[in-house]
């Protein structure tokens, strides 16, 4: 299919869990001619890190919700750290077979930051 000029793309947000074995996916698509580039979207720490918080914490009520400063401990930090983009970059940048790793700015003119007109396939 590559050598015909087709595509595919692949879009997960699971693609950033360390556990998952880009040796075996590249394994997969290289043979057959295609060039994988691989695009991080870069989110401030900050921003980042408190959307997750909100994902984690979405629905618990009660004494069993914890604040932002409560959730965010050294345990958690340490956890996450391997999904922030740019531990994402470092380990898709040093796996064999991936031809491209490119980082998208979401903070860049974020009045016109529209992924359908930045990346087409």
């Amino acid at each position: 299919a590559a050598a015909h000029g087709s595509n595919i793309l692949l879009s997960s947000e699971e693609l950033d869990r360390p556990n998952l074995n880009i040796t075996q996916l590249t394994s997969v698509l290289v043979p057959h001619q295609y060039k994988i580039h691989v695009v991080v979207y870069y989110r401030r720490f900050y921003d980042w890190i408190h959307s997750l918080y909100n994902q984690e914490t979405k629905g618990i009520r009660g004494s069993q919700h914890l604040t932002f400063v409560q959730w965010l401990t050294d345990e958690a930090l340490e956890n996450y750290r391997e999904i922030y983009s740019v531990s994402v970059y470092n380990r898709y940048k040093e796996t064999a077979g991936i031809f491209k790793v490119s980082v998208v700015n979401m903070h860049k003119d974020p009045d016109n930051f529209n992924t359908n007109a930045r990346f087409a396939c």
